[in-house]
């Protein structure tokens, strides 16, 4: 699997994104992954998070209108760190707020790799 779209899912509840997470971790080759207009909430990023930190070869994530916030940009930084191949990056129409922009600028030098970023 290298291309999995989940957008528009309905994952509102930490539990179900802990069960898709898990789901995700294990596939090695994944290369794009748009999970864009699911409401993750601070649990489910960390959640997920996880998951993208265990996907080597992920070059591509979407998180679009997902209504992340700065706790979940915060999260989502620390896993972003872990993956300097991403070339793409969308988190178009979030609230990050300030403090969720400076937890993802602090992320930024370490992806090497990326193209496109869309706030």
């Amino acid at each position: 699997l290298t291309y999995l779209d989940l957008r528009l899912n309905g994952l509102n509840d930490p539990q179900a994104v802990a069960h898709v997470a898990a789901g995700i971790a294990r596939c090695q080759g994944l290369k794009r992954l748009d999970f864009g207009r699911n409401r993750l909430g601070a649990e489910g990023m960390r959640r997920f998070a996880v998951a993208i930190t265990s996907c080597a070869h992920l070059t591509s994530l979407e998180l679009g209108e997902s209504r992340l916030g700065p706790e979940e940009a915060h999260v989502l930084a620390g896993a972003l760190r872990h993956r300097p191949g991403l070339t793409h990056l969308d988190l178009r129409r979030n609230k990050l707020g300030d403090e969720g922009a400076a937890s993802l600028a602090g992320a930024v030098p370490v992806l090497t790799a990326l193209r496109t970023l869309v706030l």
